[in-house]
């Protein structure tokens, strides 16, 4: 499934994308070209355009959702290209070589791509960053762990899993159009079964410390009803999981926190205005 032409006013390979972009907010060519090197083929030759839509910068990259027998391609199968470069260049400048290839290996694979762009929301949103690793095992390396691990310039540390839920969304808008609640014309959407499923597990117990946290970040393209995404969060283990923000579309979040404090420590190290 490809983008219609008459939706794209330039087309531009994601290579000289990136460039165009990092230009038009002040990122050295240097720093660009850095990057550039270190994409996968498959990645950097990706098609890019110019939206007529928004008049931003979006890539075609990834394959579509199919729903049903229908396949779906919307703005999020077509992801802004400043969202990858700024984030891959923070994960750049503060992840170690390996962890940087590996979180590229994931993102150049075309049936996760949208999975693993969404690991990016933290990284965008992190204040005073001074380390990164990607899939860290603090349990040991037979255990399953959270999608980051982070540290901070004050010395202050994090643990923080992802989630992206666009196709489970698709699914449930495809049961709203067989006529099933909830309404369409409802601003916000039930919280998805699972959406927090097994996340505890990720985490280790959380040591008694205000230097530290650890978290959940669902990237959605809508909201959920607030009332149920709480009922949700308080059925997280509260000695593992300390705070739950839903980000929307790149642009707007929610959070949720187990008390004044988590809030206090989430504000201090995320760009989460209103927190």
């Amino acid at each position: 499934m490809k983008i219609p032409q008459e939706l794209k006013r330039e087309e531009l390979p994601l290579a000289d994308a990136l460039h165009r972009i990092g230009l038009s907010s002040s990122v050295s060519r240097s720093d660009v070209d850095m990057l550039i090197a270190r994409l996968p083929d498959v990645l950097k030759s990706a098609p890019a355009f110019l939206c007529v839509l928004d008049d931003q910068w979006r890539y075609e990259f990834g394959a579509p959702y199919t729903v049903q027998t229908s396949q779906v391609l919307g703005t999020d199968q077509c992801p802004e290209v400043r969202i990858l470069l700024h984030g891959l260049l923070k994960v750049l400048r503060h992840a170690r070589g390996d962890d940087l290839d590996k979180y590229l290996s994931r993102l150049s694979d075309q049936s996760k791509h949208f999975d693993h762009l969404a690991e990016l929301a933290p990284v965008l949103r992190a204040k005073e960053l001074n380390r990164l690793r990607y899939e860290p095992r603090p349990g040991g390396e037979n255990s399953p762990g959270p999608d980051w691990a982070m540290g901070f310039m004050d010395g202050a540390s994090g643990l923080v899993e992802v989630k992206s839920r666009i196709k489970e969304l698709l699914d449930l808008f495809s049961s709203l159009r067989s006529g099933t609640d909830p309404s369409p014309h409802a601003t916000r959407m039930p919280v998805l079964p699972g959406l927090l499923k097994d996340v505890s597990r990720k985490f280790p117990i959380k040591a008694e410390t205000t230097n530290s946290f650890q978290g959940v970040w669902v990237y959605s393209p809508v909201w959920f009803i607030l009332e149920e995404l709480q009922q949700v969060f308080d059925r997280c283990d509260s000695s593992r999981v300390s705070f739950l923000v839903v980000e929307r579309a790149w642009r707007e979040h929610e959070a949720l926190t187990v008390d004044d404090e988590s809030r206090c420590v989430l504000s201090k190290y995320f760009s989460l205005p209103g927190v």
